[in-house]
């Protein structure tokens, strides 16, 4: 992550956009097959494309305009899961329902990256003085904690 004098973090937030839709396209296959259950596709979501988009954001300081582009690109994962195209006019929260049938509750990624946040936060308060804390996710990532951005680097 780049660091800029007003901490903006949108330019990684939507590199890792990117790079996610790249992971669920990567997936279409799974989202289309019917023989895979809803539950299952759901876990494949969570453990798969989730974790490309939020390595790092424990330092994201997330604008109003970040959080609206990354509660949309949550809700483009559901509809590919649930094989719903964007000309079926089915809104939001019917979508969030059918979510919710099978998973108990349906994952809010803001609000996952803010409880990563104060996470990080309480690391970062409880580190000794002496010790040199990291300034961005790029050493955050050095220290082993995110395996894509540390292959990036070498």
């Amino acid at each position: 992550m780049t660091l800029t004098p007003s901490n903006d973090s949108t330019t990684e937030i939507n590199h890792r956009l990117m790079l996610t839709s790249t992971v669920l396209g990567m997936l279409q296959r799974v989202w289309k097959n019917v023989d895979v259950s809803l539950r299952t596709k759901l876990r494949l979501l969570n453990a798969l494309v989730y974790p490309v988009l939020v390595c790092g954001a424990e330092v994201w300081y997330i604008k109003k305009a970040d959080q609206n582009k990354l509660a949309a690109f949550e809700m483009r994962c559901y509809r590919k899961v649930l094989n719903i195209s964007w000309k079926d006019k089915i809104r939001n929260d019917e979508v969030l329902a059918r979510i919710s049938r099978v998973s108990s509750p349906a994952r809010n990624i803001i609000s996952h990256i803010k409880d990563a946040q104060l996470s990080w936060f309480g690391h970062v308060a409880r580190m000794d003085n002496n010790r040199q804390q990291p300034t961005s996710d790029s050493e955050y990532a050095r220290n082993g904690q995110c395996k894509e951005q540390e292959r990036q680097t070498q």
